[in-house]
């Protein structure tokens, strides 16, 4: 039978914080509802705090264990999430397989496969970060002359994370990232005939208005985040928040038996 592939953070986790102690694989879930409501086999491929750039890798991983993917969810997150990677060898990790970090150990069902990364694995470490409020410095400004650098140049010497923000994650260099991370998912899912579908649980989640940087993409675009299209539709979705970032099941709900249908109907390629 098909099977439905969905990619993202902790919204596609079933994940929340109920006072202190984190709750995970809950039945606010919009990928699980999903699967259920429409009775197809789907896999689940999350983790909390997610980074757009673990996605590349996860297709892969995944296209590797089935050969019966057909359609693939892909929810954008937030730009200033980024990885950070380690070896204990101090090796670039060439002799590791494209799914080293993977998790067997989620729940499975005869409906749904639910997967995961770890973040250590051997003598490899893979994490995602964020830029934290408590980080943020405004932009200085810089300075620059072909061919004058020294060591001595400022910013050599400020803060990792206040380089990582202004000197990469809002710059171009990100956006081509971006871009050339959804050419590898565009690459593979066109190998496997597979639809793919990119959209975004909140407004603050940015997706660029062009991603055709490389070439032309077949992804299936959603016009409107998914919190945007319930509150036009006269949910308030605040009103089910259970923590500061997540939602209660009702919302997930209607994420996947209205708003996931809404964005397949949405004939429009990026």
């Amino acid at each position: 039978m098909a099977k439905t592939l969905f990619f993202g953070d902790s919204h596609a986790h079933g994940y929340w914080d109920d006072n202190g102690t984190i709750r995970a694989w809950q039945d606010n879930n919009y990928a699980e509802i999903y699967a259920k409501h429409f009775q197809k086999e789907t896999l689940i491929y999350s983790l909390p705090g997610g980074c757009n750039r673990k996605y590349p890798v996860w297709l892969k991983a995944m296209l590797n264990r089935y050969n019966d993917i057909d359609e693939l969810f892909v929810q954008s997150g937030y730009w200033n999430r980024y990885l950070i990677g380690a070896s204990r060898m101090l090796n670039i990790g060439d002799d590791i397989k494209i799914d080293h970090f993977l998790d067997e150990d989620c729940p499975k069902d005869d409906l749904i496969h639910r997967y995961t990364d770890h973040r250590i694995q051997g003598d490899y470490l893979e994490i995602v970060e964020q830029i934290r409020p408590d980080q943020y410095m405004d932009f200085k400004g810089v300075q620059y002359g072909d061919y004058t650098q020294k060591s001595d140049w400022p910013p050599f010497h400020e803060k990792y994370t206040y380089t990582k923000l202004w000197h990469e994650l809002t710059t171009h260099i990100q956006y081509r990232e971006y871009c050339l991370d959804l050419l590898a998912i565009d690459t593979m899912c066109k190998e496997h005939g597979i639809k793919w579908y990119l959209w975004t649980m909140k407004s603050d989640c940015f997706v660029p208005d062009d991603l055709n940087m490389y070439t032309d993409l077949n992804v299936i675009r959603a016009p409107i985040s998914a919190i945007d299209y319930l509150e036009d539709k006269y949910v308030k979705t605040k009103a089910y928040m259970i923590d500061v970032e997540h939602y209660d099941t009702p919302i997930h709900e209607k994420i996947a038996k209205e708003y996931l249908p809404f964005v397949k109907k949405h004939l429009t390629k990026t």
